[in-house]
C-alpha cells in the first residue's frame, strides 16, 4: 500500500476534505467527526487503485522508474511537492515512460485515512468491531 502524509482541512460524520502533497485537495467519504482541522493524517491507497492522467498544477508527479514484471507494470512516482515515492500498478503493456509528468486519479472510495495513532477513519456506513 502507498502511504503519504495528508492534512485534514475540514470534516464531519459525512466526509472530509484533506490536502496531500503532490495531489492537492481531496474530498473523501471518511468520518472525520472526531478529528480537528489541521490534524496530520496518513492517506493510504493500493497501487492498483491509482490511475495516471495528464499533469495539473496541484497534482503533478514525475515518473522516476517503470518496471516490467511479466504481465504487470509498476510505475514509480515522485511528487513535485513532498518526497513520498508512490507506486502505480497496471497490466502490461504500458504507455508510461521514465521522465514523464503525470497526475494521480483514483477511486477515492478506496482510499484509506489513518489518524496519528494509526487508527483508520471509518466510512459513514462502517462500524468499528466490538
Amino acid at each position: 500500500m502507498n502511504f503519504m502524509p495528508a492534512e485534514l482541512l475540514a470534516g464531519d460524520a459525512n466526509g472530509c476534505r484533506v490536502r496531500a502533497a503532490g495531489i492537492g485537495e481531496l474530498a473523501l467519504p471518511q468520518n472525520a467527526q472526531q478529528q480537528r482541522s489541521g490534524e496530520a493524517l496518513t492517506l493510504g491507497i493500493r497501487p492498483e487503485h491509482l490511475c495516471l492522467a495528464a499533469p495539473t498544477d496541484d497534482n503533478c508527479f514525475d515518473i522516476v522508474n517503470v518496471e516490467y514484471l511479466g504481465n504487470e507494470v509498476y510505475v514509480y512516482l515522485e511528487p513535485k511537492q513532498g518526497d513520498t515515492l508512490l507506486i502505480h500498478r497496471s497490466e502490461a503493456p504500458s504507455q508510461w515512460q521514465e521522465g514523464q509528468q503525470v497526475s494521480l486519479a483514483a477511486d477515492w472510495e478506496k482510499v484509506h485515512l489513518f489518524d496519528e495513532s494509526g487508527a483508520a477513519l471509518m466510512l459513514p456506513t462502517q462500524r468499528a468491531a466490538a
